[in-house]
C-alpha cells in the first residue's frame, strides 16, 4: 500500500470533487442535521423572521419555483445575520428581494443573449477556417 506525506496528500486534494470524494471515503458521508421543510414551513419561517409585505400563498408559489437557498442568496442582505435566527432589517419588504431577483434574471438573460451571438460568430469562424485550412 502506498502512504503519502501530509503535504503530499495536501496537494492532491486540491481538486475538489476528488477530495470530496477522498473525504467521503475517509470519513464516510457528511450527514446532514436539518431536516427538510415543506414549502408552507419554509415560508412560515421567513414570515416569522420577519418577512412582510407578502402573503403566504404568494411566498409559497414563489419558492416552488424558485427554492428556499436560491431565494436565501437575495434575502441575506436584508437580514441580521449577525444574530441566530437572521431577522430581517426593519423596514425590509417583500418588494426589494422581487425587485432583486427580477433583475438578476434580466441581466442573467441579457448575459446568455449575448454569449449565444458570440458562440454562433465563434462556431462560424471555426467552420469556415478549418474548411480553408483542410478542406470539407
Amino acid at each position: 500500500m502506498y502512504f503519502m506525506s501530509k503535504k503530499t496528500l495536501h496537494a492532491s486534494l486540491q481538486c475538489a470533487p476528488s477530495r470530496v470524494l477522498f473525504l467521503e471515503i475517509i470519513y464516510g458521508p457528511k450527514i446532514y442535521q436539518k431536516p427538510p421543510l415543506t414549502l408552507s414551513q419554509q415560508a412560515d419561517l421567513l414570515i416569522s423572521r420577519g418577512l412582510s409585505g407578502v402573503s403566504k400563498d404568494t411566498l409559497i408559489e414563489f419558492l416552488s419555483r424558485v427554492s428556499y437557498y436560491r431565494l436565501r442568496g437575495y434575502t441575506y442582505p436584508y437580514q441580521d445575520n449577525t444574530l441566530p435566527h437572521s431577522p430581517f432589517i426593519s423596514g425590509f419588504s417583500w418588494d426589494y428581494v422581487k425587485k432583486d431577483y427580477a433583475f438578476d434574471s434580466e441581466l442573467r438573460n441579457l448575459v446568455m443573449d449575448a454569449l449565444s451571438h458570440i458562440e454562433v460568430a465563434v462556431h462560424s469562424q471555426l467552420e469556415y477556417q478549418l474548411s480553408i485550412a483542410h478542406g470539407s
